[in-house]
């Protein structure tokens, strides 16, 4: 679930390695800009709606 950097590993979505968990910003990439960490939870969150509404059909 983490590299050895201790950062969770995510796919081009923000899903982690497990299934239905996603995660942005730092815990991914370590210390960067806030700009990094808001882009990164806007694409983090639209992932998340989609997934939710593939899963409730």
């Amino acid at each position: 679930m983490g590299n050895a950097k201790g950062l969770l590993i995510v796919d081009e979505n923000q899903m982690s390695t497990v299934d239905g968990v996603f995660a942005a910003g730092d815990v991914v990439t370590g210390p960067l800009t806030v700009v990094h960490a808001v882009q990164a939870a806007k694409q983090a969150a639209e992932t998340m709606d989609r997934y939710v509404q593939a899963q409730s059909r």
